[in-house]
């Protein structure tokens, strides 16, 4: 996933496709928020945050719900980099 600096994203891979089952037309334009389990909500704009404040995300681990409507646990690193986080 590549996101801009307030978490929108601009581009997906397809191992995220594969994983939640959303295509990259249903996510490009949006932050995670809609997906995020509600327990995680705080903490991963907490994240995206930091990384905007130029800080690196070494080991972040989050639930995201998939299109069938189940939720998958994802461990992430992103750094950011101009404008967009990697």
């Amino acid at each position: 996933m590549v996101a801009d600096l307030n978490g929108v994203w601009t581009n997906v891979n397809p191992a995220w496709e594969r994983v939640t089952g959303w295509t990259r037309e249903e996510l490009i334009g949006r932050t995670s928020e809609w997906i995020e389990h509600p327990d995680d909500v705080a903490a991963t704009r907490k994240q995206i945050e930091d990384l905007a404040a130029g800080e690196k995300t070494l080991a972040f681990e989050n639930r995201m719900r998939a299109k069938d409507g189940s939720y998958r646990h994802l461990a992430w690193h992103a750094v950011p980099s101009g404008d967009h986080l990697y």
